[in-house]
């Protein structure tokens, strides 16, 4: 499975201290995100992909998250799939 952004959106980013807000203008909705999930959703910004490299794009990003299981960023994709930002694509 590939994770991708959802084709549909058009995001504007804010970020407050460590904390992000994305705007979707395609919606009109307003996400507030951690730093986490932020990072998450910039890197499937960028480019499709499966959640190993997610995971590792993370692990990467921040010392903090070098610890962080698959199954947590699983996580954050399934909540962001949920609010309609991003989407899973077979391969």
């Amino acid at each position: 499975m590939v994770w991708a952004l959802n084709a549909l959106v058009i995001l504007h980013w804010r970020n407050f201290d460590s904390e992000w807000v994305v705007f979707e203008q395609t919606s009109g909705q307003t996400h507030l995100l951690t730093a986490f999930q932020a990072a998450a959703l910039m890197c499937l910004q960028e480019v499709s992909t499966d959640l190993a490299r997610v995971t590792q794009y993370l692990r990467d990003l921040d010392e903090c998250w070098r610890h962080v299981s698959e199954g947590d960023v699983l996580a954050v994709l399934s909540n962001l799939n949920s609010l309609g930002l991003i989407e899973a694509r077979p391969r």
